[in-house]
């Protein structure tokens, strides 16, 4: 854009200003813009001259030492010393020093021009970082609109995923589900109010090379047949079929074709068999007209083969594979390639399900279920490949008497035992233990811990019975006291079992004299032995020739005794 020229008293106003600052600032290139040309180009003048009264440069009296100067440049203001810079000039006084043009209602580069050059601020995104540039994702242009940056004009963003063979949600594929999967729409071609009843139910689109397939899996409203099922999904059962009642286990010939087609090119006849509420259940393995494919048969069964299909050459069928191709000729793709059993996840996250067909690639419908805590049971509850890990319960005893051993609850097969098991028994010995553990101690030994004795007499000692050092046998703990010299005391002191033997204890014996003497037995009194006899009363003595006064002299009466 061309600028318009200054005029000459702005010019010397300028002049003036520049010849103020040439005395305080140094300006390297030595010179100033000072005003346009005729031509329109910038005309700079030196400033090392002196000025006339008039503010004009005084050299001979004429501007013969101003001229062009194309490859001067105003001196930067960072280029000033700090004690020279010169603020920015304000928006409503005259432009001073030029600056780069910025995006805020002023003419910063004083080419009396605002904000000119800025059509465009660069670019701009306002969506996720890492998806600008993938898929339809583009970064818009922002302009200054009246000083100030203005909307993001242009810019795509990430949407929906739609089936347009387009990455419209910019994930890094295309026409996706959001998990890398084909994009699958459903679909329903029957009446709304009858889908889920009956027999009736949903099907899918699948997005394949941006365009939707037809409807596949769907089963819509048909006639009702006598089959036990609602087949028109009105939400009764065989009420629009005639000739339902039957008895049950019965069997007869069925076709749905229309008549005159049956056994013509691949149609067939079918079989009924009556259920068990005495209906007829459904024709199963009939086949019906379908519409003629070119396969080399007569697929709409009226007596023609590949009839009205110009350029037909026929196909060889192969059985039906998933795999988005008609591989057995009969005109439908994929047919009959699901509805395996299948399933996903491990342990009780086990889900079972169904094999689908869908775009030509095979997928289970099963659902994993949520792991649990792990309990002792068999199952893997956690779902981590492990049944029943790192289960403990308390402490356990395995066996009893020697054989006992301690261990720990442990978790096996889906219920705890202990972690040990018990040792093997042992012959019993007496020792205070149940060595054939069979819950006895020492059973085969009798009188264990019983009162015993050892000894006779004085030499007697009372003890327990207990097992012997050796473990064969039992014995009494008790020890005999020692014997001693046998006395008159009663007792069996020499402990041989007999009381104060030898000691003529119980022999006869005589106690006084004369007429006093009595006749006894020996016994113990006082620890000696004496005669248990009491000797007589003694008389006065007479001449008689007895001892009457028992002082052992017969007849001493101090006379002389004379006996006839």
């Amino acid at each position: 854009m061309k600028r318009p020229a200054m005029r000459t008293p702005r010019r010397f106003g300028l002049l003036g200003a520049v010849t103020a600052l040439a005395g305080c600032i140094s300006i390297p290139d030595r010179t100033l813009p000072a005003f346009e040309g005729a031509g329109g180009e910038p005309v700079f003048v030196d400033a090392t001259g002196p000025l006339d009264a008039s503010g004009n440069f005084d050299a001979a009296g004429d501007d013969a030492r101003v001229a062009p100067r194309p490859d001067a440049r105003p001196p930067r203001p960072d280029a000033l010393p700090d004690d020279a810079r010169v603020p920015p000039p304000r928006p409503d006084a005259g432009c001073l020093l030029s600056s780069p043009e910025t995006c805020n209602g002023l003419d910063d580069d004083c080419d009396g021009v605002v904000d000119d050059g800025l059509e465009s601020l660069g670019p701009c995104y306002g969506g996720p970082p890492d998806t600008m540039g993938v898929g339809v994702c583009r970064a818009g242009e922002r302009r200054c609109e009246g000083g100030a940056p203005g909307r993001c004009e242009g810019e795509v963003l990430p949407a929906a995923e739609a089936c347009n063979g387009a990455d419209d949600d910019c994930d890094g594929d295309v026409d996706d589900d959001g998990a890398g999967e084909p994009l699958l729409e459903a679909c329903y071609d029957g009446p709304a109010a009858t889908a889920g009843v009956g027999t009736c139910v949903a099907g899918w689109r699948a997005c394949v090379g941006g365009r939707l397939s037809e409807c596949q899996g769907q089963v819509v409203p048909g006639p009702e047949t006598c089959d036990e099922r609602d087949e028109d999904c009105n939400g009764a059962i065989d009420d629009a079929a005639e000739g339902c009642a039957c008895e049950r286990g019965e069997e007869r010939a069925c076709y749905p074709g229309p008549p005159g087609t049956a056994g013509v090119g691949q149609c067939r006849e079918g079989r009924q068999e009556c259920g068990v509420r005495r209906v007829w259940g459904p024709c199963e393995r009939a086949v019906s007209p379908a519409e003629e494919v070119c396969n080399g048969r007569d697929d709409d069964c009226d007596g023609e083969t590949d009839e009205g299909l110009p350029g037909c050459v026929p196909c060889e069928p192969d059985p039906e594979a998933c795999n988005g191709r008609d591989d057995d000729c009969d005109g439908a793709v994929d047919e009959g390639t699901d509805g395996d059993a299948c399933s996903t996840g491990i342990g009780a996250c086990r889900g079972a399900g169904s094999t689908l067909c869908v775009a030509g690639e095979l997928r289970c419908d099963a659902v994993a279920g949520a792991p649990g805590e792990e309990v002792c049971n068999g199952i893997d509850d956690d779902c981590d490949g492990n049944a029943d890990e790192d289960l403990f319960g308390p402490p356990c005893f395995a066996g009893e008497g020697a054989c006992r051993r301690e261990g720990r609850e442990i978790c096996v097969n889906g219920a705890f035992r202990c972690s040990e098991e018990a040792r093997s028994p042992a012959p019993e010995t007496c020792n205070g233990q149940d060595d054939d553990c069979d819950g006895g101690t020492d059973e085969d030994f009798t009188g264990i811990g019983e009162s015993c004795s050892v000894g006779r007499g004085d030499c007697q000692r009372e003890g327990r019975v207990v097992c012997t050092a050796d473990g064969a046998g039992a014995s009494c703990d008790a020890v005999p006291g020692p014997p001693v010299e046998e006395a008159c005391d009663g007792r069996d002191n020499d402990c041989d079992g007999e009381i104060d033997e030898g000691l003529a204890i119980g022999e006869p014996c005589i106690e006084g004299v004369g007429q006093c003497e009595r006749e006894g037995r020996a016994r113990c009194v006082g620890g000696v032995v004496a005669c248990d006899a009491a000797p007589g009363s003694p008389d006065p003595e007479i001449c008689d020739g007895q001892d009457n006064d028992c002082n052992g002299v017969i007849d001493d009466t101090g006379e002389p005794c004379f006996l006839p």
